[in-house]
């Protein structure tokens, strides 16, 4: 039967490729001219940054360049995402949970456009940069 069949690592594999594929077709769309999957992330995070990418570099935290996507509460597509990417407009703290499951709070810089200046431009750069 194909249930049987189908075991935890060919489910995997099935989600690495689907997802890797999936990144590779909007990098493109969006103007990546290459054909290396960690070429199409670098081009994603040089265009669509947010205030707590990279912040994790060099902390020893267990939070390593292909899983800090997932780590970084910012950057969930759901509620908890934005929620989070709005508080760290607020507390200039960026949230993380690491592989072993530690929750990681670890201060942001204020970038660019990345930080908003007063209660409006906060909540809009929150927004935006959860939505990026």
């Amino acid at each position: 039967m194909w249930v049987e069949d189908f075991s935890f690592e060919r489910g995997k594999e099935w989600s690495n490729k689907t997802f890797n594929d999936f990144a590779m077709k909007t990098a493109k769309k969006q103007g990546y001219h290459k054909d290396r999957l960690d070429g199409a992330i670098s081009f994603f995070e040089d265009k669509f940054k947010i205030p707590s990418d990279n912040v994790w570099k060099g902390t020893g935290a267990g939070i390593s360049t292909k899983s800090h996507h997932l780590d970084d509460l910012a950057h969930h597509p759901k509620p908890l995402g934005l929620f989070s990417s709005i508080l760290t407009q607020f507390s200039k703290t960026g949230y993380f949970q690491n592989k072993d499951g530690s929750f990681i709070k670890m201060a942001v810089s204020e970038e660019g456009d990345l930080i908003g200046e007063d209660f409006p431009q906060k909540i809009f750069a929150g927004s935006i940069n959860w939505f990026q």
